[in-house]
């Protein structure tokens, strides 16, 4: 019996171990299970801090976008002010100037009158060319008839009339230019002193003279409407020895801007960014400063780019100038390529710019001058002046 009470005492002692060990057991599992779970809410808390982080960063990105559209809105509309600004500006000045001609008209009324009621008299023309104002005044008074007149207030031209419609032709305002055309057709016959936007000051020079040393072909083939053939051929013959050509020569020289750009494109990819900028500026941009106002306006050409090389053949010509001309060759130098629009740039020499981009501008404004200077030597051999050999009628 004590052995029976010994086995069922063990037993009973196993058993308690046992259920010992399963409550400990019990315990570490729930202890498992509540740092699994702690785990997970902490898991749960993280993600959800990031997902609210990403809606605050994205929430962040949109107002940014939001802030960035609305700059960009301010910005192009103070552009529109600005170029509203201008607009009006341009339209108060031609208001301004339309009412100084409509003056300029009515002073000439009594000159005209007068005209009316005699025929003018003829100017004798030297056979070497056209006579100088002078030599017209000489004639006048030779038939005592306008002893008290100048000869060009003797054909009803105002000299004020003059010198705006020989700035208009050396500004490129081709419009302008033909509407006092279209008042008096004399102002064609007449020379002045005009000076362009380059500080280029040309004495006792017609327009006809002055756009032929442009190389404004538009400009000269407009002019040609209102000018007689004899006296176009009069003028023709004065290219080569005007007061003008010792100093500027016979036409414009696209050279010095041309082996600029030779030089730009064969050496800015090795060079730093200070000496692009400096090159690019002041050597391309102060050559571009020289050109006449009508290539300019070429840059600026709302129809076509310089890429692919244009023909510059076309007949209607848009003639406007989006920049501030004053600023070229010390603050930028200007570049077209296949852009909508005319590009001012302080340089444009990047690793990563292609060679077509300088490329294509030289290439156009070679055959602009060549085009140009072929047209000048056709028009010229058309009145009778051989440029060269190759111009003269046999």
């Amino acid at each position: 019996m004590p052995e029976i009470q010994r086995k069922n005492i063990q037993v009973h002692r196993e058993a308690l171990n046992l259920e010992e060990i399963i409550k400990l057991r019990e315990k570490e599992a729930i202890e498992k299970q509540t740092k699994i779970q702690l785990e997970r809410g902490q898991i749960i808390r993280e993600r959800d801090a990031a997902i609210e982080a990403a809606k605050r960063l994205e929430e962040r990105v949109r107002a940014e976008m939001t802030m960035r559209e609305q700059a960009e809105k301010e910005l192009m509309a103070e552009r529109t002010q600005k170029i509203e600004k201008i607009l009006a500006i341009e339209k108060a000045h031609s208001e301004q100037i339309a009412k100084e001609l409509e003056a300029l008209r009515l002073a000439a009324i009594p000159f005209r009158s007068q005209l009316e009621q005699r025929p003018l008299p003829f100017i004798p023309m030297a056979a070497a060319g056209m006579p100088q104002v002078a030599d017209s005044a000489a004639a006048f008074r030779e038939e005592k008839k306008y002893d008290n007149q100048s000869p060009i207030a003797a054909v009803g031209i105002d000299l004020a009339m003059l010198q705006a419609f020989l700035k208009f032709v050396a500004d490129g305002q081709q419009d302008q230019a033909e509407a006092l055309l279209q008042r008096n057709s004399a102002l064609a016959l007449a020379s002045g002193d005009v000076t362009d936007h380059a500080n280029r000051t040309f004495s006792n020079i017609t327009a006809f003279q002055y756009a032929l040393w442009a190389l404004d072909w538009h400009m000269w083939k407009m002019i040609l409407k209102y000018l007689p053939s004899e006296a176009a051929k009069i003028q023709a013959k004065q290219v080569a020895t005007g007061s003008w050509v010792e100093k500027y020569g016979e036409y414009f020289k696209f050279q010095p801007l041309l082996e600029n750009f030779q030089t730009y494109n064969k050496d800015a990819p090795s060079w730093n960014m200070d000496k692009d900028k400096d090159y690019w500026e002041h050597k391309i941009g102060g050559a571009q400063r020289q050109l006449p106002m009508h290539v300019f306006q070429e840059y600026c050409n709302p129809k076509r780019a310089f890429e692919p090389t244009p023909t510059f053949t076309e007949e209607e010509f848009l003639r406007q100038v989006d920049f501030d001309i004053s600023k070229l060759g010390d603050d930028f130098g200007l570049y077209r390529y296949n852009f909508k629009e005319c590009q001012r740039e302080h340089c444009i020499a990047q690793p990563c710019d292609p060679p077509a981009w300088r490329l294509g501008d030289y290439n156009a404004l070679c055959e602009l001058a060549n085009r140009r200077i072929e047209q000048r030597r056709e028009q010229l051999a058309k009145l009778g002046y051989c440029v060269d050999m190759k111009s003269c009628k046999m």
